[in-house]
């Protein structure tokens, strides 16, 4: 999973935090076969601009974790299972 934060170097001074644009912006695949890496984005709350839903269709059977990578040390996960 990759990283919620990735920082960038400044020539003087702390790193800059960014949003990673893996994490931030939905993967372009709707389906899912058990291998690789799909993702939602950050999906916002109701009433404020932005994507508020996301489908992904599991094309295999099998049981897949799932995590929420802004709250990931935290544990967040969730499991879907596909018969």
């Amino acid at each position: 999973m990759p990283s919620f934060v990735v920082p960038q170097p400044q020539s003087s001074g702390p790193p800059k935090l960014l949003l990673n644009p893996k994490v931030a912006v939905p993967t372009p695949d709707k389906e899912y076969a058990g291998s690789g890496y799909a993702n939602s984005g950050i999906l916002t709350p109701l009433g404020a601009p932005g994507p508020h839903t996301y489908s992904l269709r599991f094309t295999r059977p099998g049981t897949y974790t799932y995590w929420c990578p802004i709250h990931a040390a935290l544990g967040m996960k969730g499991v879907v299972v596909v018969p």
